[in-house]
């Protein structure tokens, strides 16, 4: 029997949600998005709220959800007897607690995934939210029902890595992105609890490969990899790396591929003729598909050109065709010859602007507009520079700024920790840039909007597909004090990423897990990975690997 049967038969027994403990105190009820959770065992089937009956759904991590509308500050009352006597009075707070719908042990099949621990790698909605995907460091992909932990199909594929993962339209395919010997792009059915393949695209064939050895911990990074996987319409858009030792520096080969998503069948290659010898660790695709970016940058130890351009540019293709309708060159401080943008590139949804935040601070907006000739090679003329380097005894300290998130309305920019950038005679920096770990919010013209304080260094971001909802990861990776901050918070993007409030924010046991993080396409649920974590001055440590679903 395969391994993916075997999970498919068993999965269900395995991966039970675990239950939530309660809150301690007297008032059973908590103020969450969208009703009231009733966070005990006791849970009266239907609760009676100013005077009208509300049926209560049933939380797998434990208690009931009642669908009430609620204000801050307003005065609500609630009562559990059967004929709605006994009323009492509950002041609503000025913002909701997060309601851990959602715990499950990870991974799923204990039997299936012996040797080294298993760590959540990425997470996916489908577009209804009614289902969760999970990728794993050691190569296993499960599909669970959001609305009872339930699974609906599992796989393992060893010594593989999943990097990627996206639902199709309808929720019924999933596609996969894998680091691992064939750099896999496949398409799964969900359906009769498991997950049968569709199709597949091994890249491998095209970016070569290399056997991963037990003794080198980086044989991974040189097999193929899916490092960035969006859905368009019934079509596909992956970016896929692969880099190789070369002397002091690397050699790569890359490749933007779109694919028909329910057949696998090749729209176009870019580049067309032969992958390319530069790094493409991310795009950005507008809302339409029509108008993708992706940075190309030179690998490390490779020369440095001539054209000014600091090892990067920044290309705009045509969606449908995958042909460059112009290069950008953001330039380079005058303090450094490089510039790096690992996945800090974004576009408007309408395609008309592009943002980019560059690993030395800085963010950037300009227009996405026709050059004069296609294919032309222009430094960005209209441009706003935002999160600038500070001098501090002679050195430039910059809070490096490698992510963002888009909206209509605005580029939120992520900055973190303080460092000097790299050159002749640098030192360590003598004191924290005042922007680092922050949140800063921007409209389109480039304009400040809102900046908020990280609790911990930046883990992840992912938003609603409306704009309205943002869910900031962060934490730390290392050893850390038992009470350092690891968890999400999320943010309501009010006027359309204008404006930023605070709806709940949830610690973790343990720690998260980069990338770890999922929003639901309406933004009623939050997904996110948890790891152990291992504490200063040794010990046993705090938490255990689990999925988390929160409303």
């Amino acid at each position: 029997m395969c391994a993916a049967t075997l999970m498919a038969l068993v999965g269900p027994w395995l991966w039970a949600p675990e239950r939530v403990a309660a809150e301690a105190g007297p008032a059973p009820l908590r103020f969450v998005r969208g009703g009231l959770h009733w966070a005990r065992e006791d849970a009266p089937p239907r609760l009676w709220v100013n005077g009208r009956a509300v049926p209560g759904e049933s939380a797998p991590a434990g208690g009931r959800l009642y669908a009430v509308a609620w204000q801050p500050g307003e005065v609500l009352t609630f009562s559990a007897a059967t004929d709605g006597t006994g009323t009492q009075r509950i002041t609503a707070p000025r913002r909701p607690a997060p309601l851990p719908w959602l715990a499950l042990p990870w991974p799923p099949a204990r039997l299936i995934a012996q040797g080294a621990p298993d760590a959540v790698q990425v997470l996916a909605f489908s577009p209804d939210g009614q289902r969760l995907a999970v990728g794993s460091a050691q190569g296993h992909l499960a599909v669970v029902d959001t609305r009872d932990g339930r699974m609906l199909g599992a796989l393992h594929r060893p010594g593989r890595m999943m990097r990627a993962l996206a639902f199709s339209a309808d929720g019924a395919l999933l596609f996969a992105g894998e680091q691992g010997a064939e750099g896999r792009l496949a398409a799964y059915r969900v359906a009769e609890g498991r997950l049968t393949m569709v199709w597949h695209f091994d890249t491998a064939g095209e970016l070569g490969t290399s056997e991963a050895t037990p003794d080198d911990p980086y044989a991974w990074v040189r097999q193929p990899g899916i490092y960035r996987l969006v859905r368009r319409g019934g079509d596909l858009l992956a970016v896929v790396n692969r880099s190789t030792r070369s002397g002091t520096g690397y050699t790569v080969r890359a490749r933007l591929y779109r694919l028909d998503g329910a057949t696998g069948r090749m729209r176009w290659r870019f580049p067309g003729e032969a992958p390319a010898p530069l790094l493409m660790t991310w795009f950005a695709v507008d809302a339409g598909g029509d108008t993708i970016a992706v940075p190309q940058q030179l690998p490390t130890g490779a020369p440095l050109p001539t054209d000014g351009s600091g090892a990067t540019r920044v290309l705009l293709l045509d969606g449908r065709t995958g042909a460059v309708r112009q290069r950008l060159i953001p330039p380079p401080l005058p303090e450094q010859a490089r510039v790096v943008l690992w996945r800090g590139v974004g576009l408007r949804p309408d395609g008309a602007r592009l943002a980019l935040a560059l690993e030395d601070g800085r963010g950037l907006i300009g227009p996405v507009a026709a050059p004069a000739a296609a294919g032309e090679i222009l430094v960005w003329g209209e441009i706003r520079t935002l999160v600038v380097p500070l001098e501090i005894a002679g050195q430039p300290v910059t809070a490096t700024n490698g992510t963002l998130a888009t909206t209509a309305g605005g580029v939120i920019f992520a900055t973190g920790p303080s460092y000097v950038p790299v050159r002749s005679g640098a030192g360590l920096p003598q004191g924290a840039h005042p922007r680092a770990n922050h949140l800063l919010g921007y409209d389109w013209q480039g304009r400040a909007r809102w900046a908020w304080l990280l609790p911990g260094d930046l883990q992840g971001l992912a938003g609603s597909r409306d704009g309205r909802w943002l869910a900031v990861l962060a934490g730390q990776e290392g050893p850390q004090a038992p009470d350092a901050f690891n968890g999400v918070t999320l943010l309501s993007l009010e006027g359309r990423g204008a404006q930023a409030a605070l709806a709940w924010r949830q610690g973790l046991a343990g720690r998260t897990v980069y990338g770890a993080v999922a929003v639901s396409d309406d933004g009623a649920m939050v997904a996110l990975g948890e790891a152990p974590r291992a504490l200063t001055g040794g010990g046993a440590g705090q938490g255990r690997a689990r999925v988390w679903i929160l409303r």
